[in-house]
């Protein structure tokens, strides 16, 4: 795992796009943007996001990540059992609750929180002899059936 040091703070933080490169897509947080230039270059370890269908993944701080979720019940649950929970509670997990909830969990339980949140993967490259066959497959023309007209029915 890669900690960058944060050098206006000295605050160190897990750096995703070294760390899980090739294995997530990665996203900036909305602060990004909003950041100035010169403070962009060593607080985008702590911008970046891993962002999913339900949720997203961000820094903590030292080697901890933390999951924010917004989906329903059943996923908030499930969240809440990988990790500690730091915002929402049990109140959050409350059926009647539309509170949303961020967990903090270790580098290690990124695979179980990914598929919790479905967080995105990149597409996977094909190879030689796949890219072979999908040329073959363009070339070739559509042959399917005839309707009656085209039969001379």
């Amino acid at each position: 795992m890669n900690l960058v040091y944060d050098t206006k703070h000295r605050t160190p933080c897990l750096n995703l796009r070294e760390s899980f490169k090739g294995e997530f897509k990665f996203g900036w947080d909305e602060a990004y943007h909003a950041e100035r230039p010169e403070f962009r270059a060593y607080e985008a370890a702590w911008l970046t996001i891993i962002p999913g269908k339900f949720g997203k993944v961000f820094p903590w701080g030292g080697r901890r990540l933390a999951a924010y979720c917004t989906a329903g019940v059943a996923k908030r649950v499930q969240l809440a059992e990988l990790g500690v929970i730091k915002q929402g509670g049990a109140e959050a997990i409350d059926r009647h609750s539309f509170s949303d909830v961020i967990v903090v969990f270790e580098p290690e339980q990124l695979e179980a929180v990914a598929e919790v949140l479905k967080l995105r993967r990149p597409r996977k490259a094909l190879n030689d002899k796949q890219r072979a066959v999908l040329a073959a497959g363009r070339a070739a023309p559509f042959v399917g059936r005839k309707t009656p007209l085209e039969n001379g029915e």
